[in-house]
């Protein structure tokens, strides 16, 4: 489908134009990667070795830090990354979904990879681990992408390397650290965004900020409210 104005597929193909395309669910839920149509489409151009630098956005709802807001996420501890033993059966299918997603991005990298090409996975960074120098006392129990199972079986057959920044460090309206793993013959290409962080901590916006009608300032905290048990 046609690329939303400013996302990464738009700003490349500027430059460089007709060279990217996107796979958008939340624009188009045709495009869902776990479908087998598209997931096979996929399969198929990477072995023919036509994408050169594949990005995922692995959905990170049910993985953000956001959660904590009240203490410790409702889905995910992290003992239990790919999902807490102890929750209603409605959150266990929100969370398998994202857990199936991750792991269709997972294998997407893992053969982009194989076919000799460079693969980017994109998240929230993570703010519970103590050994991070985005790590947060009050964010201590958060319980992200990049510990889940599926994640460190990549790792383990990739060796990926990392950059985490700040979206406002790119002019973006909030802080949101986020990080990028990626392994391949273009992974060198991040190694510099270790570099652009938040200068002030004068964000434009907080994610929590709210309009004068209550609602939530960014549009992406609509996707955060917790299902109903």
């Amino acid at each position: 489908g046609r690329p939303r104005e400013w996302s990464l597929t738009d700003a490349v193909n500027r430059v460089l134009p007709g060279t990217a395309f996107c796979l958008d669910r939340q624009a188009n839920s045709a495009e869902d990667i776990t479908r087998t149509a598209i997931l096979d489409l996929m399969n198929r151009v990477i072995d023919a070795g036509l994408i050169k630098h594949l990005w995922l956005a692995v959905p990170c709802e049910s993985y953000t830090a956001m959660w904590l807001q009240t203490l410790t996420s409702p889905f995910r501890t992290r003992s239990e990354p790919d999902g807490a033993s102890r929750m209603p059966d409605e959150w266990k299918g929100y969370v398998a979904r994202h857990n199936a997603i991750g792991r269709v991005g997972c294998a997407l990298a893992r053969r982009q990879f194989l076919a000799r090409g460079t693969y980017y996975i994109e998240n929230p960074a993570d703010q519970g681990n103590t050994a991070s120098p985005f790590f947060q006392w009050a964010r201590r129990r958060h319980a992200p992408f990049w510990i889940t199972s599926f994640f460190r079986s990549l790792v383990a057959d990739t060796r990926p390397s990392y950059a985490t920044t700040t979206m406002c460090g790119w002019l973006g309206r909030f802080h949101k650290p986020t990080t990028i793993a990626s392994a391949g013959p273009g992974a060198a290409i991040t190694f510099a965004w270790n570099s652009v962080q938040c200068k002030n901590y004068q964000h434009l916006a907080r994610v929590t900020d709210v309009t004068d009608s209550g609602r939530p300032l960014s549009s992406d905290c609509l996707l955060y409210t917790s299902p109903s048990p």
